[in-house]
């Protein structure tokens, strides 16, 4: 298991969605929010509102499929 803080576990899971959004599906700067940028925990949260919206941006794919291959 990971044995960091919470916020610690949050910016290494965004780091690899934010590197999979960017490599696999093309994701820039502009794929986020203002609100998304602010900190992994929302970077998350948009991520997965993103996911679940029927239409996923760069970071909605990466999500799922970060979720897909990892127990949380």
């Amino acid at each position: 298991g990971y044995s960091g803080t919470e916020g610690q576990f949050a910016a290494s899971v965004y780091k690899e969605i934010k590197k999979t959004a960017q490599k696999k599906y093309g994701a820039t700067d502009s794929s986020l929010s203002r609100y998304g940028h602010n900190n992994s925990a929302e970077a998350f949260a948009e991520s997965f509102a993103n996911l679940n919206s029927g239409s996923p941006n760069a970071f909605g794919k990466a999500l799922g499929e970060y979720l897909s291959n990892n127990k949380l």
